[in-house]
């Protein structure tokens, strides 16, 4: 008896590793549904004004138009499971000349909205909400 419900745990185990891998790409790492894909990004700041960005997803590191035209470096992001089967996006870049710039966002269905925080040296942090969706042909909307 023990041997069949550990047999059947096991095969249990077995069929929601395989739906995690299917349903994700490749297990599920935490980055493995964003990797090669790019968004394009409307942020829309405290006063209503109304910019774009491009942001990127490669392998474990993320970064954007934002990011490249500055002393920013690519940096590495994270996405965490949430209960209601959504994915919490963050990802943090530094410089020390510019300060940092944090994305924390919602992805679902090939679509992020969040906020992006500018934080310079000596200046108020500036905060702007964005919706950002998927470009065609750069990726799967899971």
């Amino acid at each position: 008896m023990k041997k069949s419900i550990r047999n059947g745990m096991s095969a249990l185990v077995g069929v929601l590793f395989l739906a995690t891998t299917l349903a994700f790409g490749q297990g599920h790492n935490n980055t493995a549904s964003l990797n090669g894909q790019t968004f394009k990004l409307e942020l829309t700041d405290e006063q209503s004004n109304v910019s774009h960005d491009m942001i990127t997803f490669k392998e474990t590191s993320f970064t954007s138009n934002a990011i490249k035209n500055s002393t920013f470096d690519a940096t590495r992001y994270k996405i965490t499971e949430k209960p209601d089967g959504t994915y919490s996006l963050f990802a943090e870049a530094y410089s020390e000349s510019e300060g940092t710039i944090t994305y924390k966002g919602i992805f679902t269905g090939g679509k992020i909205d969040g906020a992006m925080f500018t934080a310079k040296p000596g200046q108020a942090v500036v905060k702007r909400t964005f919706h950002a969706d998927l470009r065609q042909g750069t990726g799967r909307k899971d």
